[in-house]
């Protein structure tokens, strides 16, 4: 900062900092050991920042600042900040996949809620919104009505998260004989274990 004799005032010196108004002055008078000072004490406005906003998996749409956004493997969602102002994010609780496949939101990488409001901050950073792999269970009778069949623990929808280990059962009814578990499971033992780790289908078969 250079200033002409006519402006070496303590108006002309004062400048703005992150600490406040600063003044190279002494006694009212603009002093130049404290001009040359505060050069160096100001601190100059943020500048812009890179933030990189995707989903894993990828293919996700979010929503940012009222926008929807989906990242591929060869695209991300990038955005140029200033630090300090203030952004929405909010992801989708539930993305359809394929046939029996479903991902729920399982949290944001800055580990706040679903929608929220975020600060930009001083430097580039990333923001990931997390999701995962749930699968259908199917589960029926052969032939319909002869019986029931039932998963444990039970689940509202037939998804379950992918590794979750379920326990099927089955009960004719009476005047029918149970015999046995197709699809993913088989044999005449009930209940019977097994892991989702995709989509699958259990029927459990009777005879009169």
């Amino acid at each position: 900062m250079q200033l002409d004799k006519k402006d070496q005032t303590c108006d002309a010196v004062k400048l703005t900092s992150q600490h406040g108004v600063i003044s190279g002055c002494l006694n009212g008078v603009a002093h130049p050991d404290m001009i040359a000072s505060l050069t160096t004490q100001v601190t100059p406005p943020g500048q812009p920042v890179v933030v990189v906003i995707t989903s894993s998996p990828v293919w996700f749409p979010l929503i940012v600042d009222g926008v929807s956004c989906t990242t591929t493997y060869t695209t991300v969602c990038s955005y140029t900040w200033t630090p300090g102002t203030q952004h929405t994010i909010s992801a989708p609780s539930v993305q359809v996949g394929g046939t029996g496949t479903r991902y729920r939101f399982a949290g944001l990488s800055d580990g706040e809620a679903i929608s929220h409001t975020v600060t930009a901050p001083s430097a580039a950073s990333n923001l990931t919104a997390n999701y995962g792999t749930w699968y259908l269970l199917s589960l029926a009778v052969t032939p319909a009505g002869a019986g029931s069949i039932a998963a444990s623990p039970s689940s509202a929808d037939g998804y379950y998260r992918s590794g979750a280990a379920v326990q099927v059962s089955a009960t004719p009814v009476t005047g029918r004989q149970f015999l046995g578990f197709n699809g993913a499971l088989s044999g005449t033992n009930t209940p019977q274990s097994l892991t989702v780790s995709g989509p699958l289908a259990v029927s459990a078969i009777s005879r009169p």
